[in-house]
C-alpha cells in the first residue's frame, strides 16, 4: 500500500497538478486524453472533481460526455451540489446523464428536478 502511496503521491506532484490546471485550455481531444489519465489515479478525486465539472460548461458533446463518465468513475459525491444546475441544461439527454450521475454519486433517487435536489442536498 505505501509503494501505491508513494507512486500516486509522485505522479500527482510531477504531472496530475499542472495537467489538472491546463485542462480549461486544452483542445477537447487533449481534454478527453487527460481525463483518462486523470482517473487512472483516484487518490485526489476529490481535488479533481470540481475541475472536472467546470468542463460541462464547454460545447463539445463529447467533451462533456467524457467530464460525465470522468466523474461517475471518479465517484466523488463532494460535486453533488455543482451538477444540480445542469439538470436544467437544454440538451434533454445531457440533463438525463447529470442526474443519473446525481442518483448515483448520492445513492439516493429523486426526480430530474433541480429544487428538488437542492432542498435535498441542502438539509
Amino acid at each position: 500500500w505505501r509503494r501505491w502511496l508513494t507512486k500516486e503521491t509522485a505522479w500527482w506532484e510531477s504531472e496530475g497538478v499542472s495537467m489538472l490546471e491546463r485542462l480549461p485550455e486544452m483542445e477537447p481531444a487533449e481534454v478527453i486524453a487527460a481525463l483518462t489519465e486523470l482517473v487512472r489515479h483516484p487518490l485526489y478525486r476529490h481535488q479533481v472533481a470540481p475541475m472536472i465539472v467546470g468542463l460541462l460548461d464547454r460545447e463539445a458533446p463529447e467533451l462533456r460526455s467524457a467530464a460525465l463518465t470522468a466523474l461517475q468513475r471518479l465517484g466523488s459525491a463532494r460535486v453533488a451540489g455543482a451538477l444540480i444546475e445542469y439538470l436544467e441544461d437544454p440538451n434533454e439527454e445531457f440533463s438525463k446523464q447529470v442526474h443519473a450521475l446525481l442518483c448515483a454519486l448520492t445513492d439516493r433517487t429523486l426526480p430530474r428536478q433541480a429544487m428538488a435536489w437542492r432542498v435535498v442536498l441542502a438539509s
